[in-house]
């Protein structure tokens, strides 16, 4: 009778310590990381609030902002000061664009699209950036656009399916620059007839990637826009 008893207060006692540690890590708070590009123009005067601590930013044009943290797995509102109040009362919050990240991914890269005066200024499409946590030179390429590419890059055939990602390391050249030519399907019920539609030089330097963006061009079906953004390649520890 008492083994049973020591048994059942045993057990009680685990499911409190249960409970309460579950309650525990109910209450903690999650965070995440993020960094951020405007795709159209540098983007200022925005802030979001990370718990009860706002925090300012300017969303740069023509490279990834620093990195910021932010609570996970809830709604990231992007806001800008509305009028303020009367007798000098805080301005209204205005939102210009959100979004909710998970605590899973890894540091995600916003991309705020200019959404020609909608109700929501800004649409976020958020991104998985590899390049700023890969210890080698990479080019991560995303597709965005309708199409399927195939790509010759410096001396490598790829092909990438429309809203995939690939990376690929930095060709091993001793030039200042390689050339790169994209095809998209002229007709895409016919897969053996391509149309090429980029050709360029891309320029090379050691110690840096490069996230490459494949677009849709605007007014061109048969046309895409393809925009690169560098970043410099983290330096690995010191063992």
């Amino acid at each position: 009778m008492h083994i049973r008893k020591f048994y059942i207060g045993a057990f009680a006692l685990l499911l409190a310590l249960a409970t309460f540690a579950q309650a525990q890590d109910f209450g903690r708070v999650v965070t995440t990381q993020f960094s951020a590009i405007g795709w159209d123009n540098a983007i200022r005067n925005v802030y979001y609030l990370n718990g009860d601590e706002r925090i300012d930013l300017t969303i740069p044009n023509g490279a990834p902002s620093s990195l910021y943290e932010c609570r996970a797995n809830q709604p990231l509102v992007f806001y800008r000061d509305g009028p303020a109040g009367p007798d000098g009362a805080t301005p209204t919050p205005i939102p210009v664009a959100s979004t909710t990240l998970s605590a899973a991914a890894p540091p995600s890269l916003l991309l705020f699209f200019d959404q020609k005066n909608a109700n929501v200024p800004y649409r976020i499409v958020s991104v998985k950036n590899e390049a700023q946590r890969s210890m080698q030179d990479i080019y991560q390429l995303y597709n965005i656009s309708r199409h399927k590419i195939v790509a010759q890059f410096n001396e490598e055939r790829i092909s990438i399916d429309p809203g995939k990602q690939l990376i690929i390391n930095s060709p091993n050249i001793d030039k200042p620059n390689f050339g790169v030519m994209m095809a998209i399907q002229a007709d895409p019920k016919d897969s053996g007839d391509w149309k090429l539609v980029y050709k360029a030089f891309w320029p090379y330097r050691t110690g840096r990637s490069s996230l490459v963006f494949i677009t849709d061009k605007q007014g061109r079906d048969d046309q895409i826009s393809v925009r690169r953004f560098y970043v410099s390649t983290p330096t690995p520890p010191k063992s």
